[in-house]
């Protein structure tokens, strides 16, 4: 493309003041040089003057603008620019169109305003930048973001669809909560009035079966806390704010002190630091590998638990110790999945949810979790997550 010469009062000399040796074939060489190097551009780019007259500009800009070869020349003015193409290329009526240009160029006149995305006509979304020269002139340019707003469409799209299944599922969970612990509340209290006013009647095979049925409600009714409580995980909003982990371990040391009491266990952990978050949910992480730690524990021997972290470029990496019972190597990454159990219910109480529910919240807080362990040589989890 050409760059053709604006008007006399913005003409471009053919040689520089005080220096009449520079041939014109150089210059005109110049001026192709230049404008070989913006038309290979990817994006739409224009300068203007300080008097907001075009000075140059490139192929890809020429094909935003379907105005008149007058409009598309150095030289023109960008009011007349916008103002001719308001309607075919903006979108603009009529009777809106001086206000529209008024703003516009008051909006392009500002310094604070540089970068704004406008969707055009033909459905095509562009990021338009406008900077100051040195001299009080303006480049424009106009890059194509029309895949990353479809893009950006799409996230909020699956973002508000996982919202609404994330309520719907929140909903159903309450219900079906509900509805499944009404059935177990008749089966209790009539296992209850049996046992208060028929064991007397009953044999040794009844009371057992009567037992049997007591411990089976119990665990169905801990099964629907538990899934109840996984559940909340994903419908829970993650409140992404700065929770220092030494006042959620404190909360949960003194919720779970009863049972530490009871064990004899030595619990010690080093200062934490602070990291974003739900303060909720990280206390129901640490609640659930602090209960592990407690239930798995080696009879042979008191447990001892250590909670110790290394923070390093933003990452806090939390190390729960312990010197319990263990697991094999092999057994490290399926533990984590729900409903999954190493030890039959008779030794260990428990549903196979907790430590499923641990790397629900440790994920949807951007962070990792791995286990490591050893028959009889206890377990260490590692928890990964963002520092503030």
């Amino acid at each position: 493309m050409e760059v053709s010469s604006p008007g006399p009062a913005h003409a471009v000399p053919d040689q520089a003041e005080g220096d009449r040796s520079v041939p014109d074939t150089e210059i005109n060489r110049l001026r192709s040089l230049l404008q070989d190097g913006v038309d290979a551009l990817p994006s739409g780019f224009a300068l203007f003057d300080a008097d907001d007259r075009c000075v140059i500009m490139n192929a890809r800009f020429r094909s935003m603008l379907p105005g008149g070869a007058a409009l598309l020349e150095a030289g023109a003015c960008f009011a007349q620019m916008a103002r001719h193409n308001a309607l075919s290329v903006f979108g603009i009526p009529e009777a809106e169109l001086d206000d529209w240009l008024a703003r516009r160029i008051a909006y392009r006149e500002s310094p604070e305003n540089d970068t704004f995305d406008q969707k055009l006509t033909d459905g095509c979304w562009y990021r338009i930048q406008e900077q100051r020269t040195r001299e009080g002139g303006t480049v424009t340019n106009w890059t194509d973001i029309t895949d990353l707003k479809a893009e950006q469409a799409r996230a909020t799209d699956y973002a508000e669809a996982l919202s609404r299944s994330n309520a719907a599922l929140k909903d159903f969970a309450q219900a079906a909560s509900h509805d499944l612990k009404e059935p177990l509340r008749k089966i209790e209290t009539f296992a209850g009035r049996i046992e208060k006013g028929y064991a007397q009647v009953l044999d040794e095979k009844g009371l057992t079966y009567l037992s049997r049925m007591t411990d089976a409600a119990t665990r169905m009714r801990r099964l629907i806390t538990d899934l109840l409580d996984y559940s909340s995980i994903e419908a829970e909003a993650v409140a992404h704010g700065p929770v220092d982990l030494n006042d959620v371990w404190a909360d949960v040391a003194g919720t779970l002190d009863m049972a530490m009491r009871e064990a004899q266990a030595r619990v010690t952990a080093c200062p934490l630091p602070v990291v974003r978050g739900d303060a909720g949910q990280l206390a129901r992480l640490f609640q659930n590998l602090l209960s592990n730690a407690l239930k798995y524990s080696d009879p042979a021997r008191r447990p001892e638990v250590t909670l110790s972290v290394t923070v390093e470029s933003g990452l806090a990496t939390l190390c729960l110790a312990d010197n319990g019972i263990g697991f094999e190597p092999e057994q490290a990454e399926t533990i984590f999945g729900i409903f999954t159990r190493l030890h039959g219910r008779r030794k260990y109480e428990g549903t196979g949810v907790g430590l499923a529910s641990c790397r629900r919240i440790v994920e949807r807080h951007g962070g990792t979790i791995r286990a490591e362990g050893e028959p009889g040589a206890g377990s260490r989890f590692f928890v990964t997550l963002p520092t503030v």
